[in-house]
């Protein structure tokens, strides 16, 4: 628009200095042609200078909260760059997109972090695409864009709440029995018995006070405990209908997982496709399985994501179709309204 106003006022211009013969409008003229090519030279030049990247490839943020995505703006012009341009792109799914723009400046040779407000409000996956930065000469003539375009992703988390019923009611006997700790095979703290040492023994449980003055070895023998597990599995088979469906599969999923490990020593979770399965022991560990779930899923790995997976005996197996099934047997039916 104002390109089209310049170009009026300046033929204006040459029209009444041709039709008054006045070399004062004539040499007005004149410069507004001048200043045109030099804006037009300008903003070309600007535009091979200036650069906008993320400041990081992804971050990870709960679901409502308020996060900030960080650009780091740079120019190498030696002048000041009098107006610049970023447009960025939030998406999700298909009909779930929102645009921002970023308007600023940059003094000569200047770097600058430009951050931007954006408040999740689904679960999963969030792409940001960073346009080329747009560049404006002095008088905003014209505009170039300059660069390729950039993504980063948000990994949205569910927020953390405790399940308004126990876990354990799923299964009648959910519950499976190890002797020793997943975590680093820990020695259980109370000694039971000491005995002579065999050659099958572990080095480690001889008991060294006792060889004082003693040409035999002694082991400790410790208390066997009986550690608690569950296995989860996520079936990623299938589509979602629309994203509200999506969130109420990540959340119900995040809740239950949540809830395990809240009653039981540890829980083994996987997922369709997953290369390896994951023992959470806290909400944490969880926080890291939902990560790798929704790489799985931003990937749309259509191979691994219909692959036939066999989940562990006594497993609880959750699908897309929102059904919790057990041994083959439905425990629950739940729907979008459930995540509320």
């Amino acid at each position: 628009m104002l390109n089209f106003i310049y170009i009026l006022v300046t033929l204006v211009t040459w029209y009444y200095a041709g039709l008054y013969y006045s070399p004062v409008l004539m040499a007005v003229a004149v410069s507004e042609v001048l200043f045109y090519v030099v804006m037009l030279f300008q903003v070309i030049y600007l535009r091979g200078k200036m650069e906008a990247v993320f400041r990081d490839h992804a971050v990870v943020c709960r679901i409502f909260s308020d996060e900030r995505v960080r650009v780091r703006v740079s120019s190498k012009a030696g002048i000041p760059v009098p107006r610049y341009a970023l447009n960025m792109r939030f998406s999700f799914m298909k009909g779930a997109n929102e645009s921002k723009t970023y308007v600023g400046g940059l003094e000569d040779n200047e770097e600058r972090e430009v951050s931007l407000s954006v408040t999740p409000v689904h679960l999963g996956v969030m792409t940001v695409a960073l346009k080329p930065v747009k560049v404006y000469d002095y008088l905003s003539l014209f505009s170039m864009r300059h660069g390729r375009k950039t993504d980063m992703r948000i990994y949205v988390l569910p927020a953390r709440r405790i399940p308004e019923h126990s876990m354990i009611s799923w299964h009648e006997d959910p519950v499976n029995q190890s002797e020793s700790h997943p975590d680093r095979g820990e020695e259980p703290p109370e000694i039971t018995d000491i005995r002579e040492y065999r050659e099958d023994d572990p080095v480690r449980r001889i008991d060294w006070k006792l060889r004082v003055g003693s040409d035999d070895l002694y082991v400790r023998e410790y208390e066997k405990p009986s550690y608690r597990s569950m296995a989860f599995y996520a079936d990623r088979r299938g589509a979602f209908p629309d994203i509200r469906w999506r969130d109420a599969y990540y959340d119900l999923i995040y809740t239950m997982i949540t809830g395990l490990v809240d009653e039981y020593d540890y829980v083994k979770l996987s997922f369709t496709g997953a290369s390896e399965e994951i023992k959470a022991f806290s909400p944490d560990d969880c926080d890291s399985f939902m990560l790798a779930l929704y790489s799985a899923d931003a990937d749309d790995d259509a191979e691994s994501r219909e692959a036939v997976g066999v989940p562990p005996e006594g497993c609880a197996v959750f699908g897309r179709d929102l059904k919790l099934m057990i041994d083959g047997n439905l425990i629950r039916v739940y729907s979008k309204e459930d995540m509320k």
